[in-house]
């Protein structure tokens, strides 16, 4: 029996796709704690896609509640964009060229949702 997870998506929903995720990682680059940043769609055990802000702070007092509000009061966002989950890593995974490693970002998510730990993950619902 074969199970059909999620229709492909056309041209024009991948590029507002990417086009949404490069404005969230702007805007978290104007946060004057982050290092680094990086966002991702996720897909959750339902199928669902959700957008996961992955973010290397540069000060220990950063929280990903505080991103969460900082995001929400940027105007260029749109409300129904906002990234569902905030994860604080050490580092963003990349190549030596600086290309982002998606698939070890993803490893983070899981191990962060798995883990007993959660206090570097923020779920807004």
């Amino acid at each position: 029996m074969l199970k059909v997870v999620k229709n492909s998506p056309t041209p024009r929903e991948i590029t507002r796709e990417q086009s949404l995720l490069s404005l969230i990682e702007a805007a978290l680059f104007q946060h004057p704690a982050v290092k680094d940043a990086a966002v991702d769609l996720v897909w959750d055990k339902k199928g669902r896609p959700l957008l996961v802000a992955y973010v290397v702070p540069s000060t220990p007092e950063l929280s990903p509640g505080a991103l969460k509000n900082f995001i929400y009061r940027r105007p260029e966002i749109p409300w129904n964009g906002q990234p569902r989950r905030y994860l604080l890593l050490p580092a963003i995974p990349r190549t030596p060229s600086g290309k982002l490693q998606r698939q070890k970002l993803i490893n983070s998510y899981l191990q962060a949702i798995d883990s007993s730990n959660r206090k570097n993950l923020f779920s807004s619902k």
